[in-house]
This record gives structure tokens, sequence and C-alpha cells, in this order.
């Protein structure tokens, strides 16, 4: 297990699971803004998970097909143990964290830990490992799912490995209270990432508040509007033409590189964040680049 180093005594922790094939410096890299804008007020703690090949299940007897279900309830025991000694060695603990199969084995572990062990969940791209009948078993067996655990579920609508239907049959085993769901329209399999500090071309500020304010109860104020050119301040001689919203964002995205392999996405506008308007804008003027209204419901957004 790997921790941040604790600069401030008595933080809450989180326990963070990373996915599939992954390991705890992998989760880490993927939650870097998440800890650094939480770094003085909870600490994150990362476990590998127990099994080789960074699993925290095994695939089921019929391998990578996984047409032939697991019927062993002490299928993830390996995991479990691992869980269970950095509780005991590193707890108490607020709340644990899975992305991926490290969501999957969340709802596991809180189906077989003692009561209270966490007070918050928070599952990224989760599913419900229907492959593993055992494990399904107790999972199904709660009767106050999760002892009334408070849980955060992510979803990318993109998302091309776990879909947003799985996600939320994930989710509806939260019952009591009901989980706060926060559906990403431009992410896909992976944890959101702000935009003023991510070249992600996925980046989504406004999820990403959520799981800050999640965490720790507060929102991050959102950035500004750049505010016009004072009058008689001329563009620079290198401005590119006029262009329509729709197609500057696709421009300057095009211009960076960043998804040169992949085409343009139509996107609706309604569904797109203010946050996420903001950062266009002002990398627009930071590319001086002139935006005029775009009346049309759509805008282009890399994959």
């Amino acid at each position: 297990a790997s921790s941040i180093p604790q600069t401030l005594s008595q933080r809450p922790k989180i326990l963070c699971l990373h996915g599939g094939g992954g390991s705890a410096s992998s989760i880490q890299g993927q939650m870097q803004y998440i800890v650094s804008d939480l770094s003085s007020s909870h600490e994150f703690v990362f476990l590998n998970g127990g099994y080789p090949g960074g699993l925290w299940i095994p695939d089921p007897p019929g391998g990578e097909d996984k047409s032939t279900p697991s019927t062993s309830p002490n299928y993830a025991s390996a995991s479990v143990q691992a869980l269970n000694q950095i509780v005991n060695e590193q707890g108490p603990f607020y709340g644990i964290l899975g992305y991926s199969q490290g969501a999957a084995m969340v709802m596991y572990y809180l189906s077989v830990v003692q009561p209270q062990t966490f007070q918050v969940a928070l599952l990224f791209c989760g599913y419900l490992p229907t492959t593993h009948s055992g494990l399904m078993e107790s999972i199904n067996a709660q009767p106050s799912p999760f002892d009334n655990i408070r849980a955060f579920i992510f979803i990318g609508e993109r998302d091309g490995t776990i879909s947003p239907a799985m996600s939320l049959e994930a989710a509806a085993k939260f019952t009591s209270p009901g989980p706060v769901i926060e559906r990403s329209p431009v992410s896909g399999h992976h944890l959101p990432s702000p935009c003023d500090r991510s070249s992600y071309y996925a980046c989504d500020a406004a999820s990403y508040n959520e799981v800050i304010r999640f965490i720790s109860g507060s929102l991050p104020p959102l950035p500004p509007l750049l505010p016009p050119l004072p009058p008689g301040v001329a563009a620079s001689p290198a401005t590119p033409p006029l262009l329509p919203l729709c197609d500057s964002i696709f421009y300057l995205w095009n211009q960076s590189g960043c998804c040169a392999s992949s085409g343009p996405v139509p996107l609706d506008l309604d569904v797109m964040r203010a946050v996420e308007i903001n950062r266009l804008l002002n990398d627009a003027s930071s590319n001086n680049l002139e935006l005029v209204s775009c009346k049309h419901a759509k805008t282009m957004y890399h994959t």
C-alpha cells in the first residue's frame, strides 16, 4: 500500500482501489488532481489488488469469456484479506473509493466487512460482479444495503467498457439513502478531471467539482468568463478567420494535436456545463480566436 505523506494529523482517510489490470500507483496517478485539491483535509491510501495481473477478483472459471460464473463466496478472499489488513493497520477510514473492477470489489467488500467501517463510498465506472454468483449472493443478502452508507456514483456517458446501464444497476444497490449519481456527458472509462489544469480532451470540470464537493462538502468556485476586449484594442494580426462557435471549438482542439487520430463527435450544447464553456472561451482568447454565437444545438468534441 502507498499513502500520500501526512502533513496534518487526524485527516479523514479514503481507501482507494484501482481498476482491473491496474495498481496502487496507477489509481494514484488518475487521482492526482483530487489528491492535490484535498491533500490538506484528507489522506488517500492506495492498495494493490490481491491477485496477479492487478486484479481484485480473478476471472471466472470460464476465463475471459466469462461464460461460466464462479460460485464460491470466497472467490475474492485474497483481496478481502489485503483490505482487512490495511483497515486494521491504517484505519479508521472515512471512505472507500473504487474505479472499474475496484468499484465492483468495493461493493463486495462492503457486504462482508464490519458495519460502520466506512462512512462513504465512491464508485467510478463501476458495475456489479455478476459473473461471480457467490459474491453476488453476499451483495444481495444485505437487508439494509451496506449499512446505509452514503454513496457517490460516477458514470461516463461515453464509457465503452462499462456501460452507463451497468453502473446504474450497481447504483440501485444503494437504497437508503439513495446515492448521488453524477453522469458526465463527455467522459468515458476514466475519472473526471478539471479543465483548468488537465490537458485531457474529455475533461469535465463540473463532474470533477461534484466529486470534490461530495468528499469535502465544499464546491470550488467556477472560473469567471473573460471580460471582452477593451474598446480600441485590436485583435492580433495572426487571428485566424472568424468561425462560428462550434467550428471554433473544433479548430482549437484540432490545433492542439491531442487527438488527431480521432474524429469529432456531436454533443448537445444544452448538456455542456457552464464551466466547460468558460474554458473554451478562455482557450479562444488565449489563441486570439474570435468567437461568435452559435445558434445550432451542436458543438464538436473529440473522443
